[in-house]
């Protein structure tokens, strides 16, 4: 028996690793820029700068949730 394309976590592995890279690069980056959250006006231009990022993305749906199949 020989198992699918997708049957295995590991093929997304690649993807969640450079995912994960760059969280904490751009999580180091902002807590330099903003001395660890105590610039308030900074780190409130990086929040925005977050939201304009997901803004741009056309599928992003926080309450959306796939339909069910029946």
């Amino acid at each position: 028996m020989s198992k699918g394309t997708f049957s295995s976590a590991s093929f997304f592995k690649p993807l969640y690793d450079s995912l994960q890279t760059e969280m904490a690069e751009r999580f180091t980056l902002a807590a330099k820029e903003s001395d660890a959250g105590r610039n308030a006006e900074k780190l409130s231009i990086l929040h925005n700068e977050v939201l304009e990022e997901i803004h741009q993305l056309v599928d992003f749906c926080k309450t959306c949730k796939p339909q069910k199949k029946k």
